[in-house]
């Protein structure tokens, strides 16, 4: 039995407006919704992880898409307000073909650093976090995990720093499956082709393995986009990158035996 799964933060439903500069965040600033819904009804995921949604009262981007999709299945929950459209909430979801059930949620630590832009204002980091659930296909259960780190490069955060070093413990301490079979996606904000040397905790106790990524996840270069899995067998990879989100959809299909 195949699995294929998607993940892609979708940056608030926002596509980049002709002619704009894709390097600068209030370049995308279309409304892009039903663009981001058909190329997720094209490519049929069984398993969906988006990063960056947003909802208020009356207007749920996870269930809009998850509507449009057809698929039962999916949970959204927020973990601050955005910085993209100031009267909504900002978070994450799962969306799924198959049943979901064993929902949980937290957060990760945050620093509350604050960075000061060009223009003179200063810009402080929002709560980040993790949901996990089990999807089950027949008899056999996989724990679907999505998250969210802050962006290590924006607040001038090294990798290397003690702050990161703390923030980075506490994730490997809340991402350990439970489960023998388990995907862990989403948003790292770590640019490298793999985050293993970052997580060595999580990856030594869980026994994960990683989807390596060599081509960039973001029209600025960078690979902050990764898939960690564990008790599935990896079948093929790809980054759709002709989109006009800020981050592709990073997409792998895996053998579940």
């Amino acid at each position: 039995m195949e699995l294929k799964t998607l993940t892609w933060n979708i940056g608030g439903g926002k596509l980049l407006q002709d002619g704009a500069d894709p390097l600068r965040t209030a370049s995308y600033a279309e409304d892009g919704l039903d663009a981001i819904a058909g190329l997720l009804e094209s490519e049929e995921p069984d398993v969906i992880a988006l990063q960056e949604t947003q909802r208020k009262e009356g207007y749920d981007q996870a269930e809009l898409i998850a509507s449009s999709l057809g698929y039962e299945h999916y949970f959204h929950d927020s973990t601050s307000e955005s910085h993209i459209d100031t009267d909504c909430r900002l978070g994450h979801c799962v969306i799924s073909k198959y049943p979901i059930s064993q929902h949980r949620f937290g957060f990760f630590e945050n620093p509350d650093a604050q960075v000061t832009w060009e223009d003179g204002s200063t810009a402080t980091t929002h709560d980040k976090g993790f949901s996990s659930c089990v999807v089950s296909i027949g008899d056999t259960q996989i724990e679907v995990t999505t998250l969210h780190l802050i962006p290590f490069r924006m607040f001038k955060i090294e990798l290397e720093s003690r702050t990161a070093q703390g923030i980075l413990q506490d994730v490997a301490g809340k991402l350990v499956p439970a489960r023998d079979k388990a995907l862990i996606q989403g948003d790292f904000n770590i640019d490298r082709p793999g985050v293993q040397p970052y997580l060595r905790q999580l990856f030594a106790s869980a026994g994960l393995a990683e989807v390596a990524i060599d081509e960039p996840t973001t029209p600025g270069g960078r690979r902050n986009d990764h898939i960690l899995y564990r008790g599935l067998a990896m079948k093929s990879k790809r980054i759709v990158s002709g989109v006009r989100t800020d981050h592709y959809p990073l997409i792998a299909t895996f053998e579940v035996r």
